[in-house]
């Protein structure tokens, strides 16, 4: 379950980038996004399942059942409250944005703080999680993000110019 666990996170971290760029001449990725979003996260909802199931002791499964959704609760409370307060603190501050290209709104930087905050917390989780089938999360993050940025659309701009 970790290396899926792995992929589906990592995934989940790096679609959000397509909103980075994301502007009228690329609005055919949006379908493409959301599919690829719906595997990862189901792959991710399976390893939530296999946790429940699995892992969880028979003896506290109830407490831990509760903490986890406690945790999942909190976190989609706050993730929003977070974004909502960002996309309200660049929009009432256009001047920051000006050095910008036109096409960045002020919901830019908070997709930027989402991709971060994922990121995070997917090192903090993998490499702190003890499950079946795991491999040294350094080695996996590596491989992941290695191919994650070889496989972005400026690397490929970047490699052409070459």
């Amino acid at each position: 379950p970790k290396p899926a666990l792995s992929a589906c996170a990592a995934g989940l971290v790096a679609i959000p980038s397509v909103w980075l760029f994301m502007n009228a001449r690329l609005i055919w990725v949006v379908p493409v996004q959301a599919a690829l979003t719906a595997i990862f996260t189901a792959g991710l909802v399976q390893v939530d399942l296999y946790m429940r199931v699995r892992v969880f002791p028979d003896q506290r499964r109830p407490s831990y059942l509760s903490a986890l959704n406690a945790v999942i609760g909190l976190s989609a409370m706050g993730g929003t409250a977070l974004g909502g307060a960002m996309a309200t603190f660049w929009h009432s501050r256009p001047a920051l944005l000006e050095p910008l290209p036109a096409w960045v709104s002020h919901y830019h930087p908070v997709f930027l703080s989402v991709i971060l905050i994922r990121l995070v917390v997917l090192l903090v989780v993998v490499r702190m999680l003890s499950m079946p089938g795991s491999v040294r999360g350094r080695t996996a993050m590596c491989e992941l993000m290695s191919a994650a940025v070889s496989s972005l659309p400026l690397m490929n701009m970047l490699r052409r110019r070459d």
